[in-house]
């Protein structure tokens, strides 16, 4: 469920609990290579940029979000291919 996308100088990445937060965050990876300094909120624009950038990214590969329930469990390998477009 991770989820991150790079474009020039910045990192946007999304990483859940229990290793993360639950929430994107920012990084100028030219001042700040370590990902120390989260900037999503002195940067609102850039986050926001990049957001809908992953958004779009998402929706042309037929991204699935996890959920509690593991779509392999409640159907066939075959009906999550349909169900994922990639049949």
């Amino acid at each position: 469920e991770c989820r991150a996308i790079l474009k020039g100088e910045w990192k946007l990445i999304f990483v859940p609990p229990p290793n993360g937060e639950n929430k994107w965050h920012l990084y100028n990876l030219r001042d700040d290579p370590a990902e120390m300094n989260n900037l999503a909120r002195q940067e609102p624009e850039k986050a926001t940029e990049l957001t809908a950038e992953w958004e779009t990214y998402a929706a042309a590969v037929g991204y699935i979000k996890a959920g509690e329930t593991k779509q392999l469990d409640v159907m066939s390998a075959e009906e999550f291919y349909q169900y994922a477009g990639l049949v």
